[in-house]
């Protein structure tokens, strides 16, 4: 007959601890996406219309080429 172990479970606040890490983690990562985003509706925002014109882009074409990322 052949040894099985089992794993031991972990203590319910090791559990609880990863799940607020992982939690803190997306907001953070959300966070700093909409920061990005809003950089870049900001630098584009500046541009005159030729200059946009230049990167393909009209100026109704900037939140959604930020929200996007294609940058």
């Amino acid at each position: 007959m052949a040894l099985i172990e089992t794993p031991r479970s972990l203590p319910l606040s090791t559990h609880v601890a990863h799940g607020v890490i992982t939690r803190a983690n997306d907001l953070i990562g959300r966070f700093t996406r909409w920061r990005e985003m809003r950089r870049t509706v900001r630098i584009l925002s500046a541009l005159d219309a030729e200059q946009l014109d230049d990167l393909g882009l009209t100026r109704g074409d900037i939140e959604l080429f930020a929200r996007r990322g294609q940058f």
